[in-house]
């Protein structure tokens, strides 16, 4: 386990807005150049909106800020009558490893499903009671990552960001894309889920992975690696009683790598080997290094 041993000071709270978020805008799939112009305005916009507003009452120091990183690709624009844009975006936040100099990405969100318009010298306004195709969406993942940053400090701790969120996906059009709920990776699926009782106790394992295990490993690595274990078989016990949730490939698939790295040349490796493989075949090959 390659975690670094030198100690720094972390805490809470200051004087600061919660989010540090960099955004960054494909737009090489856009031709025409007065549309050009618009994508090349809406990057900065959209970092300002997420980074200078308050979204929770907490107070924060300007070195605690959440760091988290929006990737959007247009892929395609219309001026039919307005300035249409479809895109996919990638989102992801990451938390500080106590006790190390480290971070870990406590989630990664592939989102392929958005739809949004966007005008020349457009202002961003929040309104938590009107629904907007762009703003709307940046509101959706400010709280969802606010979420899981603070579910990862203290046991559900991020239900009442989760349950903003789920508030603006209710504001939804039903068939809007990226919004339905059912069998599809969309926005409207992950928040009922995340606020499913039946799936509470993923959440409960992302405290347990992250505070029990990751901000402990550098003063305990045993008792570190048995919370992590804890953690999965939680994820077990979930799939055991309802299969295939987004909301537990989603830790996986942002985990799997530093899962290994957890478990790597310790005596629990081949404990931690026989439940991965049962939560999590379609990865075999990279948890095939705990037994090798």
């Amino acid at each position: 386990m390659a975690l670094a041993i030198i100690l720094v000071s972390i805490g809470r709270p200051g004087l600061a807005q919660e989010l540090q978020c960099n955004v960054r805008i494909d737009r090489s799939a856009v031709s025409q150049s007065d549309q050009v112009q618009y994508v090349e305005e809406l990057s900065p916009k959209i970092q300002e909106y997420l980074n200078g507003r308050a979204w929770t009452k907490d107070r924060y120091r300007r070195e605690e800020r959440i760091r988290c990183e929006l990737e959007i690709t247009i892929l395609s624009a219309s001026t039919e009558g307005f300035n249409s844009f479809r895109a996919q975006l990638s989102i992801g936040v990451q938390r500080p490893i106590y006790g190390t100099i480290q971070t870990t990405v406590v989630t990664q969100i592939a989102d392929g499903d958005w739809v949004f318009g966007f005008e020349p010298n457009q202002s961003l306004i929040h309104d938590m009671d009107r629904f907007d195709g762009l703003t709307s969406v940046l509101d959706f993942y400010a709280f969802l990552l606010l979420g899981y940053d603070y579910d990862s400090f203290g046991p559900l701790a991020g239900t009442p960001y989760f349950e903003q969120a789920r508030k603006i996906a209710n504001l939804a059009p039903a068939s809007g894309a990226g919004w339905t709920v059912g069998s599809e990776r969309t926005r409207g699926t992950l928040i009922q889920q995340l606020l499913d009782p039946r799936l509470e106790r993923v959440r409960l394992a992302s405290f347990d992975y992250h505070y029990g295990c990751l901000d402990h490993f550098v003063t305990d690595p045993q008792s570190a690696r048995d919370a992590c274990l804890g953690a999965l078989r939680k994820l077990q016990d979930v799939l055991s009683e309802v299969s295939n949730q987004y909301v537990v490939d989603l830790f996986l698939a942002t985990k799997n790598q530093e899962l290994v790295g957890v478990f790597d040349d310790s005596i629990q490796s081949s404990d931690a080997y026989g439940i991965l493989l049962n939560i999590d075949p379609s990865r075999s090959s990279i948890y095939d290094r705990l037994v090798q």
